[in-house]
């Protein structure tokens, strides 16, 4: 069979579902566009892999390596990650305790944990003695950072007594 689209066209045909959903869209109708249809169902692409059981030595020797090697390039990212999270927070501590008057600004979350911060982490920031009027202010200039990882930033004095226990039981001052 060719390429995995003519595999995938004609299973479409051997099953009815490509004539049958041409005839109910009409001529030039999009899809999405009419009530009471659903797309196709999209077909993995990829072809049907060897179960584990049937590699040879050399095969699963070869797959091992590749996953340590991959394995490695994770550790290796998320450590550049976290340290790059760590200058965040300290950006962010000192933009709210320089333009916002921030008492004590403190880490929590994935960060504090060595290991758990990743490439969809963001960078989860407590401060305290922000005033009421400039709270809102000072979560649009910590989201506004220009940092790479994003910054979630709570207010303490009105944050839900569960997030600030949280806080207070692990933020890490900064």
């Amino acid at each position: 069979m060719g390429s995995w689209r003519s595999a995938n066209y004609e299973f479409c045909c051997e099953a009815g579902r490509l004539s049958s959903l041409r005839s109910n869209l009409g001529p030039g109708l999009p899809l999405s566009g009419r009530s009471g249809l659903r797309r196709p169902r999209m077909y993995n692409p990829v072809e049907m892999t060897t179960p584990a059981a049937l590699l040879s030595e050399e095969e699963v020797r070869r797959y091992r390596a590749a996953a340590l090697r991959l394995e490695e390039q994770f550790r290796e990212e998320n450590a550049r990650l976290e340290k790059l999270g760590w200058e965040t927070a300290r950006a962010a501590a000192e933009l709210l305790r320089g333009k916002f008057q921030a008492g004590r600004v403190a880490v929590f979350g994935s960060l504090i944990h060595p290991g758990l911060f990743h490439r969809w982490s963001d960078v989860d920031v407590a401060a305290w003695g922000i005033a009421p009027d400039a709270i809102w202010r000072a979560i649009g200039a910590a989201m506004d950072l220009d940092a790479p990882i994003p910054v979630n930033l709570v207010v303490v004095e009105s944050a839900r007594p569960s997030i600030r226990a949280v806080i207070e039981a692990e933020g890490v001052d900064v």
